[in-house]
């Protein structure tokens, strides 16, 4: 057998690793959550990790996942790396990080709705996506203002995956789709977005290349190679962002295939065989991983996030979230009239700012009192409610039905919030059984551009065969979940700030 395939993938609430064969088949895997803090002397909102204690936990996590498998660290060949999308790390000219800014990173709150007031038209039409607030040049423009000192330092703007990159092959690289992701790219044509770049101020010299598709880089003996016993020389693959990585994990291949991934926030993805751009703004379009290939995105919000909250809240946080699901598949199908309006919503626009939410039941507790199972199941159903908001204006945007939606993630992991979803949407629900949907696309990315004898299509084939298939239960469940899903509209539509 070949020498197996080691991918690292820094997601928003967790770090990840997979071992894998060079056929794309889980060896061995190991997961921990990442640490964010506020800076010190920052504004409230903004959040940065420690990029010591990153490569720590990663290292710590490569070393469980070739113990698990009995694999030595200098038999691995190949390294895939992906991460969450947004995330930067910003380097000066010694390559000493200044700044590691996650995704949910919101203190560039002003820069970018001054961006979008003035030019959020023409960001949008060139870049796929918006609130400014979380893309890179409203994130430079933040610490041009407030903190000139480290401005001045900066030498290169790094996506998270770049980043590792770096240590790993002592290379500032970038991948294009995820440097479309931080709205450094022009959509339509994947080179660089200079003109919109120069007008907002952001110096090109602190772009990393974007090579082809082609040989991978090689891992140099550095510290970090060292530390984790790697051998010189090792292929490094820039995989891509973290959701265009689940699709490939779950063997989406082809226009008009859909998935969700489902973690800590979700997204809904369709591939499209040209950038589809929203008259509203109401999604995004990004760069899919193969060739001529673009995404069309619905966000749902907090997913994972709001159903760790509640249950922290009911159960403490030291109960597994498989407590809650075990309640909730206890509760009747409607959450006993319980509405949830929590993180996921059935507006598909990134707007920045603070929306209404909460959960509602039938008063006076006389009558029927809620319990902690139907807040759980109302919980989920709110995810399946959001999906199915905007999943619908994926299909009027492409132009397509969809009639089976793929899922992964974390949360996908739930079988009862896999039925619900099958019964909410009155369609097929094909979930992958790898729990690392991301990670293994990683993998099958860095199989694709080191072996030339393997094309997407076997892709689909090797990916695809891992899944369970879940179908609506029946027309009156369907049914049912209809007239509840119009009354959440009904009360999404009215929870707003006046």
């Amino acid at each position: 057998m070949a020498n197996p395939i080691l991918a690292l993938d820094v997601g928003t609430s967790s770090c990840h690793v997979l071992l894998a064969d060079n056929e794309g088949s889980c060896l061995s895997s190991a997961s921990s959550p990442i640490a964010y803090h506020t800076p010190r002397d920052g504004p409230e909102l903004a959040r940065e990790f420690d990029p010591a204690q990153a490569l720590s936990t990663l290292g710590s996590l490569v070393s469980q996942a070739l113990s698990e498998a009995g694999v030595s660290p200098g038999s691995i060949d190949s390294i895939a790396i992906t991460s969450q999308r947004q995330g930067l790390v910003l380097l000066d000219s010694a390559g000493v990080e200044l700044a590691c800014t996650p995704n949910i990173d919101l203190r560039a709150v002003f820069e970018g709705a001054a961006i979008d007031e003035q030019r959020g038209e023409q960001v949008y039409r060139t870049t796929g996506h918006t609130p400014s607030l979380i893309l890179a040049p409203a994130r430079l423009a933040w610490f041009q203002k407030h903190e000139p000192g480290i401005f001045q330092r900066i030498d290169a703007v790094l996506s998270v995956a770049g980043w590792l990159m770096y240590h790993l092959t002592g290379r500032k690289l970038g991948e294009r789709c995820m440097e479309g992701e931080a709205g450094l790219l022009n959509i339509s044509s994947g080179a660089r977005c200079h003109r919109l770049l120069d007008s907002l101020g952001f110096p090109r010299g602190l772009l990393p290349s974007m090579p082809g598709r082609g040989a991978p880089h090689r891992t140099v003996f550095g510290p970090l190679a060292q530390e984790w016993g790697l051998k010189k020389g090792a292929e490094v693959i820039l995989a891509g962002p973290d959701t265009q990585c689940g699709l490939l994990g779950m063997g989406l291949t082809q226009p008009g295939q859909v998935g969700a991934l489902l973690g800590w926030s979700g997204a809904v993805q369709a591939i499209t065989s040209d950038p589809c751009l929203h008259p509203d703004r109401a999604t995004w379009a990004g760069r899919y991983l193969l060739d001529d290939l673009w995404v069309a995105e619905a966000n749902l919000g907090e997913v994972g996030s709001s159903y760790a909250w509640l249950k922290d809240l009911l159960l403490g946080p030291d109960a597994p979230i498989s407590e809650a699901d075990d309640l909730a598949a206890a509760a009747p199908e409607d959450g006993s009239g319980i509405l949830a309006c929590l993180g996921p919503s059935p507006e598909s626009a990134f707007t920045a700012g603070l929306r209404r939410g909460g959960l509602l039941f039938p008063t006076p507790f006389a009558y029927q009192q809620p319990t902690a199972a139907g807040l759980f199941r109302a919980s989920l159903e709110n995810v399946a409610f959001s999906a199915k908001a905007n999943l619908a204006c994926l299909d009027q945007l492409t132009g397509r039905t969809t009639d089976l939606l793929h899922i992964g993630g974390g949360m996908a992991r739930s079988d009862v919030l896999a039925s619900i979803l099958a019964d909410v949407l009155g369609i097929p629900v094909r979930r992958t059984r790898t729990p690392q949907a991301t990670a293994r696309g990683a993998v099958l990315r860095a199989i694709l551009q080191t072996r030339p004898d393997i094309t997407p299509h076997q892709l689909t084939e090797i990916a695809g065969a891992d899944h369970d298939d879940i179908v609506p239960r029946s027309p009156a469940v369907v049914a049912r979940y209809e007239s509840a899903y119009r009354e959440w509209l009904d009360v999404q539509q009215r929870l707003d700030w006046e």
